[in-house]
């Protein structure tokens, strides 16, 4: 008898595998190797966080089909079908800017990562530097004052640290996400499980009640 979730993990395998032409064994050592876990269920039992293994492959194909035009056809018109999707009504009141927010930080690390050499299988898995993000998501402008720009709270810094360059400062440190994730609450973000979105590619969608964050990364 078929388990669940060996339909999606058959259907993804052949998917990516046709797209991107990465090894069968490849993909189905990551799928099975990582099966999937339930690391907590919410004390009202409505929720359950967990792992899926098969959630980097399909975003990766999302991916692909965003931005290539391996399937015969241009890049897909990815502004042309979010208009659709607020013409006919299916975006929820006060989801507009948060719409348009993630769309364009996904297509600023899509960007980001193409303009990066990589050997990596799953190409828009990988992290990218924080630099080349925001140089991508900003105009040259913007990115321009960016990274000269130094600690808005300067004043309550050492010396030594208050002078730091946002380029500087940033020069090692990388973000990863591939796709967001929306909070169903405004509670804090449980720090134990950031490591599990760092390895899905995950970043987060804030809830509209939550004051002064919009996305978590």
């Amino acid at each position: 008898m078929e388990q669940p979730g060996e339909a999606m993990h058959s259907i993804v395998n052949t998917i990516i595998s046709k797209l991107t032409g990465c090894d069968t064994n490849f993909i189905s050592e990551l799928i099975h190797s990582h099966p999937r876990v339930v690391y907590s269920i919410q004390e009202d039992c409505e929720v359950i966080i967990s792992g899926l293994s098969s959630e980097p492959l399909v975003t990766e194909v999302a991916a692909i089909m965003m931005n290539s035009d391996q399937l015969g056809s241009e890049p897909m018109a990815v502004w042309h079908i979010l208009a659709q999707y607020v013409a006919q009504g299916l975006m929820g009141q006060g989801n507009g800017g948060e719409l348009l927010g993630c769309t364009i930080s996904i297509m600023a690390m899509d960007q980001a990562i193409s303009g990066c050499p990589t050997l990596a299988k799953l190409k828009y898995q990988i992290s990218i530097e924080v630099n080349k993000y925001f140089e991508a998501l900003l105009t040259d402008k913007e990115w321009k004052a960016l990274r000269a720009s130094v600690p808005a709270n300067f004043l309550n810094l050492r010396k030594e640290d208050s002078v730091w360059l946002f380029e500087d400062a940033f020069c090692s440190t990388y973000v990863h996400f591939s796709h967001y994730s929306r909070a169903r609450d405004s509670s804090l973000l449980n720090i134990d499980y950031l490591w599990a979105l760092w390895i899905h590619g995950v970043a987060i969608q804030c809830h509209p009640r939550q004051e002064h964050t919009k996305v978590f990364m």
